[in-house]
């Protein structure tokens, strides 16, 4: 028993098990690099007299997860609502895979590929100096890969507030 590939290479996928064609062990079928394998099996006896056949295995797809999103840029300045922080990026094996992203913090969303805070949402370095997120990668067969990654919000000067004058001296915060 013989197994070549149509154009007369011997498969390096397939293997011929008792009356069976199989995948060999190890073997990677992707269905996003071939739909389908012409295969020529031929079939010899102890006389020298053999037999010919040409098999199409068509192959079938599968979701495959996307990749955990990558972060560009993780940085924010202070009191900037709606801020750009970053740009998001995946990759999905399955072709024409549409993804989307969710975050863990509510005030932070995915909106074409960019990391940004949501409109009329702004941080304060006093208060959260670095914040930590969860972005997560989903496609649209549901599969998911997640990445933590760590917000750095950067200190602008406040302007002073609650400024009260006596006697020509004045006190505030800044």
């Amino acid at each position: 028993e013989e197994l070549y590939v149509r154009r007369g290479r011997r498969s390096g996928l397939f293997t011929i098990v008792g009356n069976q064609v199989q995948v060999k062990p190890g073997a990677n079928i992707d269905f996003e690099a071939a739909q389908s394998h012409d295969i020529t099996v031929r079939v010899t006896d102890h006389g020298g007299k053999s037999y010919t056949e040409h098999l199409t295995i068509r192959i079938t797809n599968v979701n495959e997860a996307p990749t955990a999103p990558v972060l560009t840029g993780a940085t924010v300045a202070e009191n900037s609502a709606g801020a750009v922080i970053g740009t998001v990026t995946a990759t999905d094996p399955d072709l024409y895979d549409k993804l989307h992203y969710d975050v863990s913090d509510a005030r932070f969303e995915v909106v074409n590929g960019q990391l940004k805070l949501k409109s009329g949402v702004a941080l304060d370095f006093e208060k959260e100096p670095s914040i930590a997120l969860k972005i997560t990668t989903v496609d649209a067969g549901g599969l998911t890969a997640s990445r933590d990654y760590a917000i750095t919000v950067t200190d602008k000067n406040d302007a002073p507030t609650n400024l009260k004058a006596r006697e020509g001296v004045y006190t505030g915060r800044a």
